[in-house]
């Protein structure tokens, strides 16, 4: 998929989520995006691991197989996932209420082109921040 493909069904899935007030499944999709992270790992997140934007994930939840140096950097997220993060937790502790799958097939039902997948906006995000590391790298 084109880069302008991958960013537009992001974003009609969001609007189609918003407009069902599903802030659970806008938040998964959002830090999917924003950050790179595996869906497993989203999953995992509970509010006390989000501090000043930057999300800190144990490792017992990354999976990193040595490849990954040149992307060790902290994921972040941005102001209004930070906010959607706020309202969805409330004082539970937790952002996720239902399973993991359950997310997926939301993401997955609002699509409009059936090769998008959450694996995609993973391999997106990657390739951003390689072509930023690249760029750096070469100044």
């Amino acid at each position: 998929m084109k880069h302008s493909e991958i960013t537009g069904q992001y974003r009609l899935i969001l609007d189609k989520l918003m407009e069902k007030r599903d802030l659970e499944t806008v938040l998964f999709l959002r830090i999917m995006m924003e950050t790179g992270l595996r869906s497993r790992e989203v999953y995992a997140l509970k509010p006390e691991y989000i501090r000043n934007r930057q999300i800190d994930l144990p490792r017992r939840f990354q999976k990193n197989n040595g490849k990954d140096e040149a992307f060790a950097e902290i994921p972040c997220i941005s102001r209004k996932t930070e906010r959607i993060a706020e309202l969805v937790a409330g004082n539970r502790g937790r952002y996720f209420t239902k399973s993991r799958n359950h997310y997926l097939m939301r993401i997955k039902r609002f699509r409009t082109d059936p090769r998008f997948s959450a694996l995609i906006l993973r391999d997106f995000r990657r390739k951003i921040i390689w072509w930023i590391y690249m760029d750096n790298r070469n100044r």
